[in-house]
Order: structure tokens, then sequence, then C-alpha cells
């Protein structure tokens, strides 16, 4: 009985170490995404194909993430 507990614990850590990870990417990505997206409009690079594929870019990523 004591083994069944440790190995849910075990597994409840596991994945709360893999969410943990893929939210720090997650958060790279965005800060980095940010980042490019302020550039873009200091160097005045903000025109209508820029922002077109952005758009384009971050709908299909969450279409294709939660999967509708």
């Amino acid at each position: 009985m004591g083994g069944v507990v440790v190995f849910c614990l075990m597994t409840l850590r596991g994945y709360g170490v893999i969410v943990f990870w893929v939210l720090m990417r997650l958060e790279r990505f965005l800060y980095v995404l940010v980042e490019v997206i302020l550039s873009a409009q200091k160097l005045g690079l903000e025109c209508g194909i820029l922002r077109g594929w952005l758009f384009n870019t971050m709908h299909g990523n969450l279409g294709n993430r939660t999967g509708h």
C-alpha cells in the first residue's frame, strides 16, 4: 500500500517538473516574441506583411495546440 502512494507522489512530481519546464520554455518564447515585435516597431518595420505573418503564426500555433 505504501509503495502505491510513493509511486503516485513520484508520478505527480514528474508531471510537475514537465509542466514547470514547459511554462519556462513558453515564457522565454513569449519574451523573445515581444522583444522581436518591439524591435520591429523601433526600426519602423511594422508593415502589413509582418503583422499579418505574426497574426497568422500565432493563431495557427494556438489552433494546433488546442486541437480546434
